[in-house]
């Protein structure tokens, strides 16, 4: 079977995906299967795509394209040339939408669900919920918990299967003799869903209960924090060498390290059926992981396969010393989870479970085979919300003046009945300026901010959680987004002033004398973007945010850095990255990370922008140049987007966003 399979990859990723391919994508060569990589790369090359040649798997990489519609062409391009019999996006944005022109010519098409996020929820909602055309064939799910929820929305249009990304099992298991007990960790070390910096703390407060017990990080940092701070917490602690950070190993080399350790511990917010786990499992060590709803609870049976904690606190402390101290309880569960991990995780049955539901797509495809085409009016749907952190589009050049217009705007200038010719025109929908904004003449002055500000929000979508606060809401542009079904909030309360001269409408609550007319504790999360600069006393505001936020609450916020005087005479401050870091400790805020905007190339833009939107200018003038600035604005936006932004000297910012995290012992003060 010719089988096209898509993956992302650069130089030091060794996220799950990545792994799961390099592993099951040679296994189905060797199983005599035609499998063509289509890998789209950045940030300095693809070394998966040498190790898969060394394997016998013909690799089609490139360089990853800025715009998903570019990504689709290519894809596309690839298939025409390899006419596979399967094609599997497997987790591309650009993939999916592909897969619709593949599977009207015949080829059966399978998506990937990984992880229980909103990424994953908004491509179930796209291309196995939504429009009949985007559908694909197949759907795997990595855990059956993910399984079983998206088959109770009857999905008509595409087949389920459950195959989790197996993992091969060495022959030789780790020693679980008695001895100073060796924890490790293993995974990307970012806080988003892995929660690296509590996963430090949580070690660190076992290691102080176990004076011979040790403790290893094996990981890459892909976001923030960077390993500095993840460096900086870890000596924190002041535990020398049981607490360490080794850093990326290549998969080959990891079982190798694994079977030097006795427990492998994982306290991520949600996962899929994460493959460290299984690695470590496969090695022989013993699980002890967080709680959480999805393949976590599928692999690690409590008490037979592993442990299973509620909390990162005292309850995992509590379970770590009980395997430190019962050395019969932990080979039984080093055996079982051994066994567990063979008999249903490793990488033969994962592809014998791959093959399987390939050749059933096949026979089961109801479409003869013909000629890969995509109509070029054929327009893609709106971009989903949950897709919007990888489905970028390209920006639409405005359609081309009719004569008649041209004639006519000449005519207006010169006679000036303005007001007579624009009235009965519709109102522009004040919500699109936020949620869609676009890089054209017209919008130069606000496009970078809109747009950065957007994309920093969804990255932290899945961190804003139940009932969130939105402090000085205004229009509250943002509710849309994050109460959509592919959300956590349950509940969105905007709080402003009561006679906020520059909005209009009511928010659900009004400051009260200073106060926010909310109960301790009384909110999950909290939104305040672009309003700490209007306020004279910030710690203030940062304190009763902390009072009604829950114990490890999230904030997020953002701050301008380089921007006009606005709604004067009511903007009081522009922050550094230091200084709102320090306003927010002092308010009771911890896990800080803040990160730029924009750096030195979106500095000039927005300022390039802000210039010939904003300075006093005939309106021709500064017509043509907008446009005339417009291909620089976008070219500098580009280069922009590709430069990493730390806060040292001579950086130049746009402005802040972040996050932080009300502290157990916050008060207010």
């Amino acid at each position: 079977m010719r089988i096209a399979f898509v993956a992302y990859d650069w130089p030091g990723y060794r996220g799950g995906p990545i792994v799961n391919a390099r592993r099951l994508l040679p296994e189905l060569q060797r199983r005599g299967h035609q499998v063509h990589a289509l890998i789209q790369y950045h940030r300095g090359g693809s070394p998966t795509a040498d190790l898969l040649r060394a394997q016998g798997v013909q690799v089609h990489a490139v360089v990853f394209h800025r715009w998903t519609e570019d990504r689709i062409d290519w894809l596309l391009e690839r298939l025409r040339a390899i006419g596979p019999d399967v094609f599997v996006p497997n987790l591309s944005v650009a993939g999916w939408y592909a897969a619709r022109w593949a599977r009207e010519a015949g080829i059966p098409t399978i998506a990937a669900y990984r992880s229980d996020d909103a990424f994953h929820a908004g491509m179930v909602e796209e291309f196995v919920l939504g429009d009949p055309r985007w559908a694909v064939s197949g759907l795997i799910s990595v855990s059956q918990a993910a399984h079983d929820r998206i088959l109770a929305t009857d999905p008509a249009r595409t087949r389920l299967c459950v195959i989790p990304s197996g993992v091969p099992v060495p022959s030789a298991a780790a020693d679980q003799a008695d001895g100073p007990l060796r924890l490790v960790y293993v995974g990307r070390l970012v806080q988003e869903q892995k929660r690296i910096l509590e996963t430090i703390d949580a070690l660190a407060a076992v290691l102080h209960r176990l004076p011979d017990a040790t403790a290893m990080l094996i990981g890459h940092c892909a976001a923030a924090p960077d390993e500095a701070t993840i460096d900086a917490r870890i000596k924190g602690h002041g535990l020398g060498d049981r607490l360490a950070l080794l850093g990326t190993l290549e998969p080959d080399a990891l079982h190798d390290v694994l079977r030097r350790f006795h427990v492998l511990v994982l306290l991520s917010d949600y996962e899929g059926t994460p493959g460290s786990v299984m690695d470590g499992m496969a090695c022989g060590l013993v699980p002890v992981c967080l709680d959480i709803p999805g393949g976590v609870r599928e692999l690690v049976r409590h008490e037979q396969t592993g442990l299973l904690v509620a909390d990162r606190g005292d309850a995992f402390v509590d379970a770590v010393s009980r395997l430190a101290h019962d050395g019969v309880l932990r080979r039984r569960l080093a055996t079982n989870a051994r066994r567990h991990i063979r008999q249903g995780y490793s990488l033969e049955v994962a592809a014998d479970r791959w093959e399987a539901f390939l050749a059933q797509l096949v026979e089961e495809n109801p479409v003869p085979r013909t000629t890969i085409a995509r109509p070029a009016d054929d327009a893609l749907p709106p971009v989903n919300p949950g897709l919007a952190r990888e489905d970028h589009r390209r920006p639409l050049p405005p359609p081309p003046r009719p004569l008649w217009r041209r004639v006519l705007g000449g005519l207006r200038r010169r006679l000036r009945p303005v007001r007579l010719l624009q009235r009965g025109r519709p109102p522009a929908d004040p919500s699109a300026a936020f949620l869609a904004p676009r890089c054209e003449a017209g919008n130069l002055d606000r496009y970078l901010i809109r747009r950065s500000i957007l994309d920093a929000l969804h990255a932290q979508r899945d961190r804003l959680r139940g009932t969130l606060l939105d402090v000085g809401c205004g229009q509250m542009p943002y509710k849309s987004i994050l109460t959509a079904p592919a959300g956590q909030v349950t509940r969105y309360l905007g709080l402003d002033f009561a006679d906020n001269p520059i909005h209009d409408n009511q928010p659900d609550l009004c400051w009260q004398d200073g106060r926010i007319p909310l109960e301790d504790a009384g909110v999950d999360c909290a939104l305040c973007t672009e309003v700490l600069e209007h306020c004279p006393e910030p710690e203030l505001v940062l304190r009763e945010i902390a009072r009604v936020l829950r114990s490890g609450g999230v904030l997020f916020l953002t701050v301008p850095f380089l921007w006009p005087l606005h709604e004067v005479p009511y903007d009081h401050y522009r922050y550094t990255p230091f200084a709102l870091r320090r306003h927010l400790e002092q308010a009771g805020f911890g896990d800080i990370e803040l990160h730029a905007t924009g750096g030195w190339d979106a500095s000039l833009a927005q300022m390039l922008g802000l210039w010939v939107r904003r300075r006093p200018m005939s309106t021709s003038k500064r017509q043509i140049l907008s446009w005339l600035l417009l291909p620089i604005y976008r070219w500098l936006a580009r280069r922009d987007a590709l430069m990493p932004v730390r806060f040292q000297e001579g950086v130049m910012l746009t402005g802040v966003w972040g996050t932080a995290v009300k502290h157990e012992t916050s008060r207010s003060r």
